[in-house]
């Protein structure tokens, strides 16, 4: 791929990553994959993933899992402590209490974890 024009910065969300390394869809994975190497030398663009299901414990060698892991940027939105883990982060003990409404969760950089609310589309308000 390109990288990002002179000087702009890139952020690339994954949703559900853990769905990629499910059986049937090695495709998708060697992909994701591949991007995960060209990401290790790529300073303009970032990547915040979700949904690290357990899928992703048999792929800690595969270069996407290696760069997540090695950035600790990503996005949470859940109080899963398995899924802080990946991300290196601890959940504070008054926000594990907390009820999550939908589309709120943490934004976790470099191990630290902050509330955060992204846009949520209310199925209930149609």
């Amino acid at each position: 791929g390109k990288p990002a024009a002179q000087g702009k910065q890139l952020l690339l969300l994954i949703d559900e990553l853990g769905a990629a390394f499910q059986p049937g869809k090695e495709n998708l994975a060697k992909e994701i994959n591949d991007l995960g190497l060209l990401l290790e030398t790529a300073s303009d663009i970032h990547v915040m993933a979700s949904g690290l299901l357990e899928e992703l414990r048999m792929q800690m060698a595969s270069p996407m899992v290696r760069f997540l892991r090695q950035s600790r940027v990503g996005l949470m939105l859940s109080k899963d402590t398995n899924e802080a883990d990946w991300l290196g982060a601890q959940i504070g003990l008054e926000y594990r209490r907390m009820t999550l409404p939908p589309g709120r969760g943490f934004y976790i950089n470099k191990g630290k974890a902050e509330l955060a609310q992204t846009p949520c589309l209310d199925k209930g308000t149609t």
